[in-house]
């Protein structure tokens, strides 16, 4: 009954740690696409300040 206890706490023990790096993995990966998402936003922010569009008609 012990040994069974101990089992079931390590497995989720280890369930926790993965959730965790899950977790983990998704706040970076979100962070790096608004980081990059920023830098794209900016960069066509200042093209478009150096050289703004002509409209043709």
């Amino acid at each position: 009954m012990d040994n069974t206890v101990i089992i079931t706490a390590r497995m989720q023990v280890v369930h926790l740690i993965n959730l965790n790096v899950l977790f983990r993995n998704m706040a970076v990966s979100l962070v790096g696409a608004a980081l990059i998402w920023l830098l794209l936003d900016r960069k066509s922010e200042v093209s478009t300040a150096l050289c703004p569009t002509v409209s043709v008609d």
